[in-house]
């Protein structure tokens, strides 16, 4: 099983290699259930999901340590940001706040996964970086201001 995640997570790395991708280029496959670069600032980062099952990309929110009132407000200041949001992605988002846990995300998921055969990984693939490129062209216009605002309102530097 972790041997078949790997070789999903490769695939995808090379499959992101053939479209020219550069977000998660520089990555190395692993046995876990996600993929993550960071977002450019800390405690975000873009991920690429295996669930029980389907797929998922997100925009996860997490500092760390005791960063739950950072991680909560940034998701706070983002959703105030949700129909921009929405409407530069597509229908499908899902804002997931997920009190009481520490971090936050906004996800899209989609069916398909490493079970899948090898043969049915390139239109998955497909459709992961396709998400991911328009969950990223959707938020990332809004980090640098999310970071400066939420970090001055949160004494959170």
């Amino acid at each position: 099983q972790q041997d078949r995640r790997k070789e999903f997570w490769a695939a995808l790395l090379e499959r992101i290699g053939h479209k020219r991708v550069r977000l998660h280029a520089n990555l190395s496959p692993g046995t876990s259930d996600w993929l993550s670069t960071s977002a450019g600032v800390s405690g975000l980062t873009w991920t690429y999901r295996q669930p029980k099952r389907g797929w998922q990309v997100e925009f996860y929110i997490d500092r760390g340590g005791k960063n739950k009132e950072w991680n909560k407000a940034a998701f706070d200041w983002l959703e105030q940001r949700r129909e921009t949001i929405d409407t530069a992605f597509g229908p499908g988002l899902q804002w997931e706040r997920r009190d009481p846990y520490q971090s936050a995300r906004v996800i899209y998921a989609g069916p398909g996964d490493w079970r899948d055969t090898a043969e049915g990984w390139k239109r998955t693939h497909d459709q992961m970086i396709e998400a991911m490129q328009r969950l990223v062209q959707s938020i990332e216009p809004h980090l640098a201001e999310l970071e400066a605002e939420v970090s001055a309102n949160t004494g959170w530097g």
